[in-house]
């Protein structure tokens, strides 16, 4: 792995330790908006996707407003649990956004229909790694929630299945996925479920970054490891400005323990600008995982 420089320095650690994960991984973005107004079964979305992926659904209500027409059922399919979907703005849904929807909710139909050609037919020619399906029982689940498809980083898009396994509202999972453009079609490139760690990682992170681009160092102060020890550093820019697009590195975090370090990284973006990262190192302390060092990647 190749060191890169980073703006900020914040400790002797990351002089050390400064290299980036090479990461082809996926999450969620950080802000969930209102939740849409449409349930979808899984064989309706796969049906829907298929003969609409590559074009503009129609209709121009947003998810908040109305059901799109053809796609939405508002009914829970039998055996299996309801999707729904959850832009993280409340504005209109470009038609990629829509096309990155109604491939993960084809996803979610076939992931929890058990239905393994499904998936393969949303993969992409080149993607590697097992097919796999949900290994539960589908109908003990309430709903999945859907975020991330209206994040969308030029030809890429990372987004997140999040469900309970019973009602109980216990066994959360994270299920990350990402896509790729081609040509006029959105194909998943990967997915996978994130770890305990992983997870516990995401949560923890969620707090840091919101203090980190309020330009809140008191706020920042509970996420920091025991062993940081240089200046508190906030963010310089306008922060009405900045969209997170993803947290990225999750997906190769497996179970660790006490003294473990991991490295992801943030994507955002300034006022419509170009991408930039923040580059994060945790440390798993006896009282959960705290950042250890953060720098901006030049």
């Amino acid at each position: 792995m190749m060191k890169r420089r980073l703006k900020h320095i914040l400790s002797d650690h990351s002089k050390k330790n400064g290299m980036l994960l090479a990461a082809g991984t996926i999450a969620a973005a950080l802000a969930f908006g209102m939740p849409a107004s449409y349930l979808v079964s899984g064989q309706q979305a796969v049906a829907s996707v298929q003969k609409t992926v590559a074009e503009d659904i129609s209709g121009t209500t947003t998810d908040h407003q109305a059901s799109v027409t053809g796609v939405s059922s508002g009914k829970k399919a039998s055996g299996l649990p309801e999707i729904v979907c959850r832009n993280s703005k409340n504005t209109k849904l470009t038609a990629d956004a829509k096309k990155v929807r109604n491939v993960v909710k084809a996803f979610a139909g076939a992931y929890f229909g058990k239905d393994a050609s499904g998936i393969r037919g949303l993969l992409t020619d080149s993607s590697s790694g097992n097919v796999f399906v949900y290994q539960g029982a589908a109908d003990k689940v309430p709903h999945v929630v859907i975020t991330g498809y209206d994040q969308i980083n030029g030809v890429y898009c990372y987004t997140s299945l999040t469900y309970y396994k019973n009602a109980k509202k216990t066994g959360k999972q994270n299920l990350e996925i990402a896509l790729i453009k081609t040509g006029k079609k959105w194909r998943i490139t990967s997915y996978g479920l994130l770890s305990k760690d992983a997870q516990n990682i995401k949560k923890m992170l969620t707090g840091f970054i919101s203090a980190y681009f309020d330009g809140s160092a008191d706020r920042i102060q509970p996420y920091l490891a025991d062993t940081y020890a240089e200046d508190v550093k906030t963010f310089e820019g306008a922060k009405d400005q900045v969209t997170v697009v993803a947290i990225k590195g999750l997906q190769q975090t497996g179970k660790k323990k006490a003294g473990d370090t991991c490295e992801v990284s943030v994507e955002y973006q300034e006022g419509g600008g170009s991408y930039q990262y923040l580059t994060v190192t945790v440390v798993k302390q006896a009282d959960g995982w705290k950042v250890a060092f953060y720098g901006v990647e030049m």
